[in-house]
């Protein structure tokens, strides 16, 4: 079981997205995929002027995209940073 950890949590009316411990877990409408840090490259993200786009990259090679909208533009900065911050901890020291 995997030691609990920093998470990341942001939903809107369509999309979802958690990052953990356990890795990543994306819904878009109807479909959802869980993405443990063992099959994960790595995970990017990009501020949208809505949103956040976030991106994670398998180590076999599928890449797996979600958008989420923010209710608010002024929420886009904080998101970015607890992400940036989010991932920075699970994502440090690998190559």
């Amino acid at each position: 079981m995997p030691v609990p950890g920093p998470e990341f949590v942001a939903a809107d009316e369509y999309n979802g997205l958690v990052i953990d411990a356990e890795g990543a877990h994306f819904e878009q409408g109807p479909h959802a995929i869980d993405l443990p840090w063992a099959q994960l490259r790595t995970v990017h993200f990009q501020p949208l002027p809505s949103g956040l786009s976030v991106t994670a990259v398998t180590v076999e090679g599928p890449v797996f995209a979600c958008q989420v909208r923010a209710r608010r533009r002024s929420q886009v900065p904080a998101w970015s940073g607890e992400l940036g911050a989010v991932l920075q901890h699970y994502l440090q020291g690998r190559v």
